[in-house]
Order: structure tokens, then sequence, then C-alpha cells
């Protein structure tokens, strides 16, 4: 499910002249496209010296898979942002968040495992 009435059929239209990635994370993350995302999250997170604060902006599926994967990534992260959630009528239907309509059981699974979590509505 994509969000192309927010978005635009690209999931940027309207953005113009994007800069170059001259940040050298940036550039290293960059050389991440076609790896496995779960794998790389977790290598990234293992390597990080201090305990990392997670954001999603979107459904939670991949955050929740690497919880599943691999439950001692939780002992790296701080805590977990979340843009999901609402107060009153939903974005998508009238009872329901677009990211957490998307994946439900993924939301829960971060809901659930342990880790400090903040939902943004």
């Amino acid at each position: 499910m994509a969000a192309q009435a927010i978005h635009g059929e690209s999931g940027l239209d309207g953005v113009k002249g994007l800069p170059e990635h001259t940040h050298p994370k940036v550039r290293e993350w960059m050389k991440l496209e076609g790896k496995n995302a779960i794998v790389e999250m977790y290598n990234i997170l293992k390597k990080q010296e201090t305990k990392t604060t997670m954001i999603i902006t979107g459904p939670c599926t991949n955050v929740a898979l690497l919880v599943a994967t691999f439950p001692d990534v939780l002992q790296n992260i701080d805590k977990i942002v979340i843009m999901g959630g609402g107060v009153g009528i939903g974005n998508i239907s009238p009872v329901a968040e677009f990211n957490a309509y998307c994946d439900p059981d993924a939301l829960q699974m971060i809901l659930d495992c342990g880790a400090q979590t903040v939902l943004i509505p």
C-alpha cells in the first residue's frame, strides 16, 4: 500500500532540485541499496557507541522484523519514536491512521517489545 494521494506517484512529487548527498554518513548509507535492510539495520545499531533513538516515519514492518529476528538489538535502542496512531478521525479511514493501518501487527510488536516507545499522531 502506498500513499499516492498524499505523496504523489513517486513519493516525492513536488520536490525539485534535491541537493547532492555530501555528508559522509549519507554516502555510506547509499551503498546499502540492494542489501538486506534488517541485517544492515542490525549491523549499524550494534556498531553504535551509544544507544540510538529510532524514528519510524512509515509502517513499522522492518523494525518489527529487526526486533523479532535480533532481539538483542534492543540493548542498543534507547527509544522508538513512531509517526503513527491518531486522535479522533484517522487519515486512511474513520478509525485508522495510515502507518498503523498498513501493518497493525508490526506496530503491536513494537509496542510490546519492551523498548520505550513514543507515538506521534
